[in-house]
């Protein structure tokens, strides 16, 4: 058991200046400085811009579309920071034993003497309408967000000593769309529907890479990992063997797959009827992106694969001995393409079901005092429907990281949770 104290301290400083003509245009302008002690230089202040125009076309007096109560078009440009690790500023002196003697070892992460933090910067465009008095609205927006400088592992020869630099070595690109509908199809006194979906898409992509295009994560090439290479997705999953029709910047792997979903989808309603009961839910749908699935590589090697002795094909060869031969090759590597899996699902995230008792009891409990008793049960991850080939395409080993978060190796299944809800004012 090891214990780890890391003290950091950061100081930020911002100003914003916010104008409005009328609620017809708004824009705001900020800045803010910022340091901090996990920078190399620990006492230099960074600066970051942001800045944000809107314009509500239906507010002006030339607007004569009854039907649309509201278009409001916007722009809007931020920056922001990101910070290194925790020693990777400074050379760690690890202890050893020397004759016997305890002592002190100087560490194998050297330090950049330019390093500096990353700037993100992100530009975006939207669109805000309603329609029928909001009964329909409509939200639209285009980001583009560039990344530049990002901290990455230099790897110098092994005959320097050193293992790693951490260096400002690459920048990263990401495009997306996010759109989302709104309706109210019914409103009176029995019922009031409030139904919301939306759809969003995201691309990244690495622009420039200073150093040696590397793999990343996983278990190996002959698991499944990531490729760090300029043009390249940084979640792009590869592996064994190499195909010598397209290949990748790193010699000896092939391109598998890919985390990153093709897009996604939500799907959320709240119902409020007999005046005092509301009903809630939202579903996701995410199409595509793929799963480092080795839980199924276990199971197929212990012979547990659920219906491991099928023969769908009609070779003569059951079903996880066939799968797990596959992985295994023809001499020229492992095919780790056997276990990358189409992590598509369908989700109940959320469900919930509540009655808010009427003010003309609860105004007479406690002399009055009470104002409002709301009573209810909730769920969360209650249902899925998928093909992946495991309890749920959402686990990794690795947990939430940017990059390695899918890989599964028998892990524990996201939890069903379910909740009693009891809210009281006073």
């Amino acid at each position: 058991m090891s214990q780890i104290n890391q003290k950091t301290s950061d100081v930020g400083i911002y100003a914003q200046q916010e104008v409005n003509w009328g609620d017809k245009i708004i824009g705001t302008l900020g800045l803010r400085l910022d340091k901090s002690t996990l920078n190399l230089d620990q006492d230099k202040f960074y600066t970051f811009y942001k800045g944000s125009v809107a314009a509500n076309i239906s507010n002006f007096s030339f607007w004569s579309i009854d039907q649309v109560n509201q278009l409001k078009v916007r722009m809007a440009f931020g920056q922001s920071g990101g910070l290194p690790l925790y020693n990777r500023t400074f050379v760690v002196m690890n202890s050893q034993l020397i004759g016997g003697e305890i002592g002190f070892q100087v560490g194998t992460r050297d330090v950049d003497p330019n390093l500096k933090p990353e700037i993100a910067n992100e530009l975006e465009f939207g669109v805000d309408a309603g329609f029928l008095n909001n009964k329909i609205s409509l939200e639209a927006s285009y980001y583009i967000k560039n990344v530049n400088d990002l901290i990455i592992d230099l790897v110098p020869a092994e005959s320097t000593g050193i293992t790693a630099i951490a260096t400002n070595g690459a920048d990263l690109q990401n495009k997306g769309i996010e759109l989302a509908l709104g309706a109210t199809p019914v409103s009176n006194s029995s019922i009031n529907w409030f139904t919301r979906v939306a759809w969003w898409k995201n691309k990244a992509e690495i622009t420039d890479l200073q150093i040696p295009a590397y793999t990343f994560g996983g278990f190996g090439t002959a698991l499944g990992t990531y490729i760090i290479a300029k043009g390249y997705s940084p979640t792009t999953i590869v592996g064994t063997p190499v195909d010598v029709d397209n290949p990748t910047p790193v010699p000896g792997v092939r391109v598998i797959g890919d985390r990153q979903a093709d897009y996604d989808l939500s799907w959320y309603n709240s119902i409020t009827f007999l005046k005092n009961f509301e009903f809630s839910f939202l579903l996701h749908y995410k199409k595509g992106g793929d799963n480092i699935n080795l839980s199924a590589l276990l199971w197929d090697d212990g012979g547990s694969t659920q219906g491991y002795m099928n023969d769908p094909d009609g070779d003569g060869l059951v079903f996880g001995l066939g799968r797990l031969l596959d992985w295994v090759g023809t001499g020229q590597g492992r095919v780790p393409s056997t276990y990358i899996q189409d992590a598509t699902y369908l989700k109940l995230r959320e469900v919930g079901l509540y009655y808010n008792i009427p003010k003309s009891l609860t105004s007479t409990w406690f002399n009055g005092s009470i104002s409002n008793v709301k009573i209810g049960f909730s769920g969360n991850n209650i249902l899925v429907s998928t093909k992946y080939g495991s309890y749920d395409p959402e686990v990794s080993n690795f947990g939430a990281q940017p990059i390695n978060s899918n890989v599964e190796v028998t892990p524990y299944p996201s939890s069903r949770r379910f909740f009693f809800h009891l809210t009281v004012d006073f």
